[in-house]
C-alpha cells in the first residue's frame, strides 16, 4: 500500500512538472520554504541533485522534481555555497568555523576546523584538494580525506572565494583589496592591490585573465603574471562576481543597479538597468541568455544584446546566484526564505566560466583550456576602458539627477554667452557697409560704437560668470561625490567595527556560556560527589547500626545462655543435694534396721 502511494505521488509530481514545462519560460516549477534567508548559491550533482545552504545552518538536497532527499545541520549559518567533488561528496563551509564533507546520502564523512568563521566557498583542484578562506585571514588547502595540506596568511579577512587556474595557481582576494596568487605549495607568487575593499570572487577567462570587482566601483582585469590589463568604472561599488561567456564577454553587476557586459578588452558592450543592487553573479546559457538576480526582488532573463526576455518577481531581494540544469531549469534562493525552480531555456554554456564558481558543480577550477569563441567587435565602440582608477560617487539617484541638471544648465548658459560674444566680435571686426558719413552723424556713430563695446564687455562678463558657475557646479558636484563616497566608506568601516564588536560580544557570550556550563558541570559533579559520599556514610551508619544490633543480640543471647547455665547448675546442685540427702536418709534407715 505504501509503495502504491509513493508511485502515485511520483506520478502526480511528474504530471505537474510536465504541465509546468508546457508553460512559457519564466514559469515557476516548484518552490521550497526553509524558514530562513538563502544567500548560498546552489550546486548541481551529476545525477541532477540540487544542493544549497540556508541561514539556519542546514545543507539541503533536492531532486529535480522538488522532492527533498535529505538535510544536514551544521552549527551556524551557511552563507558560503557548496561544491560537489567527482565522487559526489558535497563540500561546504559554515559560519561555525567548520568545513564539512557530506556524502551523497547526507551522512557526514569528515569535518575540518578552521581558525575562524567561513563565508568563503570552496574550490576543488584536479587532485581533489579543497581550498577556502576564513575570516581570520587564512587560506587553507585541505586534502580529500580532511587533513590539512598547507595554509597561507593574507593581510585581511577572506570573504572572497578562491579560483584555481589550469596550472594549479590559487587566486583569492582579501577584504582589504589585495588579490593573491598562491602556488601548489602554498607560497605567494604575486599580489595585486585594488583601489578599495573586495568581497568579489575572482573569475577566470580563457586566456587566464582574472576578473573581479571592488568597493571603488571598478571592475579589474589582471593578467596571469599579476600586472593590470585594464579597469572599468561603474557607478557604485561592485560586490558581486563576474561570469565569462564562451566569446570572452564579461558579465558583472554593480550597486548602481546595472548589469554590465564588457568586451575582453574592457570596452562596454551594453548595460541593463534593474531596480536594485545587482550582487548576484549571472549565469550564461548555451543560447547566450543571461540570468541574474537583483535586490529589486526579481530574476531577469536577458538576451545577448542586452534586452530583457522575461522577469520572475518574488517578494524579497535576491543575492543568490542562479544555477542552470542541463534541461534549462533555473535554481536560486531568496531573502524571503524560499528556494525556487523556474523554467528557463537551454543549459549552462560550455567551455567557459559561465556562472558563480565557474561550473555546475561549483568547483571554481579551470580543468581544461577554454577555447574562446571569436568576439566580434562593433564598428563604433560605445565606451572606453579606464586604465587608472578614479573615485566613484555613491549618491542617491535624485541628488545625482539634480547635480547633473544644474551642471547642464550652467554649460548651456556658458555656451549661449560664448556664442553671443563670438557673433558680436565678428560683427565688430567686419561691420556691415554703411552710407558715407554725414557731418551730423559722428556723435551718433560714437554712441553706437560705445554701446556695442559695452554690449561686448557685458557678453564677456556673462560668459566668464557662466564659466565660473559651471566650474562651481562641477566643483560642488565633485565635493559632494567625495563626501558621499567618504560617508559610505565610513559607514562601511563603522559597520565592520560594529560587526567586530558583535563578534566580540558573541565570543564573550560564548565564553560566559562556556564558563557557566563549566561551573554548572562542577556543581553537578560536586552534587553527585556529595550524594555519593552521603550514600556511603548512610551505608556505613547502617552497617554500624546492624553490627551494634548484632552485638546487642549476641550479648542478650550470651546473657540468656549464662542465666540458663546458672539455672541448670543450680538445678543440678539441688538434684545432687536432694540425692545426697536421700542417700543419707537411706543410709540412716539402713543403719537403724541393722540395729
Amino acid at each position: 500500500m505504501r509503495h502504491n502511494a509513493k508511485l502515485l505521488l511520483t506520478a502526480l509530481l511528474l504530471l505537474g512538472l510536465v504541465s509546468a514545462f508546457d508553460q512559457p519560460a519564466g514559469t515557476k516549477l516548484w518552490e521550497f520554504y526553509t524558514g530562513h534567508s538563502i544567500q548560498s548559491s546552489p550546486a548541481l550533482g551529476a545525477d541532477g541533485t540540487i544542493y544549497f545552504g540556508a541561514d539556519n545552518g542546514k545543507l539541503y538536497a533536492f531532486d529535480p522534481l522538488g522532492a527533498g532527499k535529505w538535510e544536514f545541520a551544521t552549527g551556524d549559518a551557511l552563507v558560503a555555497s557548496p561544491a560537489v567533488t567527482v565522487d559526489g561528496t558535497v563540500i561546504v563551509g559554515s559560519v561555525d568555523g567548520n568545513l564539512y564533507a557530506v556524502g551523497a546520502d547526507g551522512v557526514e564523512k569528515w569535518r575540518f576546523r578552521a581558525d575562524g568563521k567561513i563565508v568563503s566557498s570552496p574550490a576543488i583542484g584536479l587532485d581533489g584538494a579543497i581550498h577556502f578562506g576564513s575570516m581570520r585571514n587564512t587560506l587553507y588547502a585541505v586534502n580529500p580525506d580532511g587533513t590539512k595540506r598547507w595554509e597561507f596568511t593574507a593581510d585581511d579577512a577572506l570573504v572572497s572565494s578562491p579560483a584555481i587556474g589550469r596550472d594549479g595557481t590559487v587566486y583569492i582576494a582579501s577584504l582589504s583589496g589585495t588579490l593573491y596568487a598562491v602556488d601548489l605549495a602554498g607560497k605567494q607568487k604575486w599580489q595585486f592591490k585594488a583601489g578599495d575593499k573586495v568581497n568579489s570572487s575572482p573569475a577566470l577567462g580563457s586566456d587566464g585573465t582574472i576578473y573581479f570587482g571592488a568597493f571603488d566601483g571598478h571592475v579589474y582585469a589582471v593578467k596571469p603574471n599579476g600586472s593590470k590589463k585594464w579597469t572599468f568604472a561603474t557607478g557604485a561599488a561592485v560586490r558581486g562576481s563576474a561570469a565569462v561567456g564562451p566569446d570572452g564577454v564579461i558579465y558583472i553587476g554593480s550597486d548602481d543597479r546595472k548589469l554590465y557586459a564588457l568586451a575582453p578588452d574592457g570596452f562596454k558592450v551594453w548595460t541593463f538597468t534593474t531596480g536594485g543592487w545587482v550582487r548576484s553573479t549571472p549565469a550564461i546559457s548555451g543560447a547566450g541568455s543571461i540570468y541574474v538576480g537583483s535586490y529589486d526582488n526579481s530574476v531577469y532573463a536577458i538576451n545577448k544584446d542586452g534586452n530583457k526576455q522575461w522577469e520572475f518577481a518574488t517578494d524579497s531581494a535576491i543575492s543568490s546566484s542562479p544555477a542552470l540544469a542541463p534541461n534549462g531549469v533555473i535554481y536560486f534562493g531568496g531573502w524571503n526564505k524560499r528556494f525556487y525552480a523556474v523554467k528557463g531555456g537551454e543549459g549552462l554554456a560550455p567551455n567557459s566560466w559561465a556562472k558563480f564558481r565557474g561550473d555546475a558543480r561549483q568547483t571554481a577550477f579551470v580543468e581544461r583550456e577554454f577555447v574562446a569563441a571569436q568576439y566580434v567587435r562593433p564598428a563604433v565602440r560605445p565606451a572606453f576602458p579606464v586604465e587608472d582608477t578614479r573615485p566613484v560617487a555613491v549618491t542617491s539617484k535624485p541628488a545625482a539627477a539634480e547635480e547633473a541638471a544644474r551642471a547642464q544648465a550652467a554649460r548651456e548658459q556658458a555656451m549661449a554667452a560664448k556664442k553671443d560674444s563670438t557673433a558680436r566680435a565678428k560683427a565688430a571686426v567686419v561691420p556691415p557697409p554703411v552710407a558715407p558719413k554725414q557731418p551730423d552723424a559722428t556723435a551718433e556713430a560714437k554712441r553706437l560704437a560705445k554701446a556695442q563695446a559695452d554690449a561686448d564687455a557685458k557678453a564677456a562678463r556673462d560668459a566668464k560668470a557662466a564659466r565660473a558657475a559651471e566650474q562651481k557646479a562641477e566643483s560642488d558636484a565633485s565635493r559632494k561625490m567625495f563626501a558621499d563616497n567618504a560617508r559610505v566608506l565610513k559607514d562601511a568601516e563603522l559597520a565592520r567595527k560594529a560587526q567586530g564588536q558583535e563578534d566580540s560580544r558573541r565570543a564573550l557570550s560564548a565564553s560566559d556560556l562556556a564558563h557557566n556550563a563549566k561551573r554548572e558541570a562542577s556543581l553537578r559533579e560536586a552534587a553527585v560527589r556529595k550524594a555519593t559520599e552521603d550514600a556511603a556514610a548512610q551505608a556505613k551508619a547502617q552497617q554500624q547500626a546492624e553490627r551494634k544490633a548484632q552485638e546487642i543480640e549476641n550479648a542478650r543471647k550470651l546473657a540468656e545462655a549464662k542465666v540458663q547455665a546458672d539455672a541448670d547448675r543450680k538445678a543440678a546442685m539441688e538434684v545432687a543435694r536432694q540425692t545426697k540427702l536421700q542417700q543419707e536418709a537411706e543410709r540412716k534407715a539402713a543403719e537403724a534396721t541393722a540395729k
